[in-house]
């Protein structure tokens, strides 16, 4: 149970490509945070809470009934467009309450389990009877960087380990604007991606260098980050390595797309 469990016959309205307008910020937010505010609007509040072990992610969603009825028939679907046994393996612990009288609320437990590389963050739909029929669908902020741990390398070792891993296939290079390029914000974001900031590394003290394991069941692997700010113009330029390549490209889209954006407050 955890996948897809919506009518085969319909639409998947489960599926990222059905998400709800206002979904992003905080998804945005709990890229790099692990617990806050996932999603709100005048009848209902999503909050969530994560901790990640190793390969085992753990996430609760709080939903609670803002409004002066009662909320019926209240159901979630998870869609897990990953492979559940090959990269990422979905596990609902319990069901919400499908009721929710005014002012409380209902929770709900779902363990990810990483059990290879994968790509896409899985999706939710919540639906529920408050005078009509309302439905909401949401990104789970569960990315391959959640299963990430800070590494602490002297210089002379990172470089050596940066020398061992090489360029291509096992690098992603890229240019792109940054919204804050500053040295404390950098900072943030790369600690929010759980990266090991290993400063007085490199030659240049602009540059932040990092390291990190990626935890999977099938085995770890060691991700090392140089990140050139260009302060004049608002630019970085970021150099990912890692032993296995399928890794770089999909740390690469998630911090491209979280560091063109405002750090959350």
């Amino acid at each position: 149970m955890g996948l897809d469990i919506s009518n085969n016959s319909g639409p998947n309205l489960a599926t990222a490509s059905h998400l709800s307008p206002d979904w992003e910020p905080g998804y945005n937010r709990l890229m790099l945070q692990p617990e806050g505010l996932l999603y709100e609007d005048a009848q209902l509040q999503v909050g969530l809470r994560s901790e990640y072990r190793a390969e085992v992610g753990c996430i609760i969603l709080y939903f609670s009934n803002k409004s002066s009825a009662p909320i019926h028939s209240f159901t979630t679907t998870i869609d897990n467009p990953n492979s559940p046994a090959a990269s990422l393996k979905t596990d609902i612990k319990g069901l919400p309450d499908t009721t929710v009288q005014p002012g409380s609320q209902t929770s709900q437990m779902i363990m990810f389990e990483a059990k290879s590389v994968f790509a896409q963050p899985p999706t939710i739909r919540v639906s529920y009877i408050a005078g009509a029929l309302q439905a909401i669908t949401l990104q789970l902020p569960v990315l391959l960087h959640k299963y990430m741990e800070g590494a602490v390398l002297s210089g002379e070792d990172f470089f050596k380990r940066w020398k061992q891993i090489g360029g291509a296939p096992r690098e992603a290079q890229k240019i792109f604007t940054g919204f804050d390029v500053s040295g404390d914000v950098t900072r943030k974001f790369l600690l929010g991606f759980k990266w090991g900031v290993l400063d007085g590394v490199d030659p240049n003290v602009r540059n932040f260098v990092g390291a990190t394991v990626l935890h999977t069941s099938g085995g770890k692997f060691g991700c090392l980050l140089r990140l050139e700010p260009n302060a004049g113009n608002k630019m970085y330029r970021l150099t990912i390595r890692a032993t296995d390549e399928t890794v770089p490209p999909i740390l690469m889209k998630s911090m491209e797309e979280r560091l063109k954006l405002p750090y959350p407050t």
